[in-house]
């Protein structure tokens, strides 16, 4: 069963301050179609906006009311940055990236620039197979970019409820299912968040940390293609024993690439940090 939500038809609810101005808001929806809270949770807060009008997403309350739904009743608020008589300056969030290497193992080639063989013989053609051995492909070593970067960021300890820790924790290992920071969808990975709250202070310093794969377009895997994969997908080859009637030997061949999603979605707006 497909989970729907829907806004209910009294919201929003806008509250008004001492000086009558309007201070915030409340949403409240219904979730339908599963029975499940982690799924609840993880679909609304998918979908529920982190900005509305003038106001900032400050709480997240989702309650069971019937067997396959769910009441979730959102609250906004001004957390701006701008300094005044009566509020403190917000600190200005930081960034740090690093781009360094890993080795991967490639089982084919981008394409394969020249075969050579011993008078008399031919060497059989592997479509861009390495290191192909009587029962296996071996593939080769290789280097390749691994990119990560954090933000930290500031908020009132009033922000972070057990309701955004809980979330959190559900959204750690996801991949972003919108643009994310001038990256495309696929390619943006949460790896969570560290904080630091003492005392009286005025600020919770949390640090949000992700990784960066890019997607990538026009793969070959021998024969086949083009492939497209998302940056965090997962992919892998079926071969099958074929004979290479040129060489008169029987070869390893590519005869299915298959690209698998393995990584949830996650609109990182429900992070509260912005695009």
């Amino acid at each position: 069963m497909a989970i729907t939500i829907e806004e209910r038809w009294d919201s929003p609810q806008i509250q008004l301050g001492f000086n009558g101005e309007p201070s915030g808001a409340t949403r409240t929806y219904m979730i339908m179609g599963t029975n499940d809270y982690d799924k609840a949770v993880t679909t609304f807060l998918g979908f529920v906006e982190n900005r509305f009008r003038t106001w900032t997403l400050k709480d997240t309350d989702i309650n069971r009311v019937a067997n396959t739904a769910w009441d979730a009743v959102v609250s906004y608020g001004h957390l701006t940055r701008n300094n005044n008589d009566n509020q403190e300056q917000w600190p200005v969030p930081s960034f740090q990236f690093e781009i360094s290497g890993t080795q991967q193992k490639f089982l084919h080639s981008l394409r394969t620039i020249g075969v050579y063989s011993p008078p008399g013989r031919r060497a059989p053609y592997f479509g861009g197979l390495i290191g192909v051995t009587k029962d296996s492909v071996e593939g080769v070593d290789l280097d390749v970019a691994v990119s990560t970067f954090s933000e930290t960021h500031y908020f009132p300890p009033e922000f972070v409820t057990s309701n955004y820790v809980s979330f959190i924790n559900r959204a750690y290992g996801r991949v972003n299912g919108y643009p994310f920071r001038g990256f495309a969808a696929d390619e943006v990975r949460f790896l969570g968040v560290s904080g630091s709250h003492k005392g009286n202070e005025r600020w919770v310093e949390l640090t949000y940390r992700f990784a960066v794969s890019p997607n990538m377009q026009d793969i070959w895997v021998g024969d086949i293609g083009p492939i497209w994969k998302p940056g965090w997908a997962y992919v892998w080859v079926r071969y099958e024993d074929q004979t290479d009637d040129n060489a008169g030997s029987l070869v390893k061949r590519p005869v299915g690439v298959y690209v698998e999603q393995v990584y949830p979605y996650l609109n990182f707006a429900s992070l509260g940090i912005g695009w």
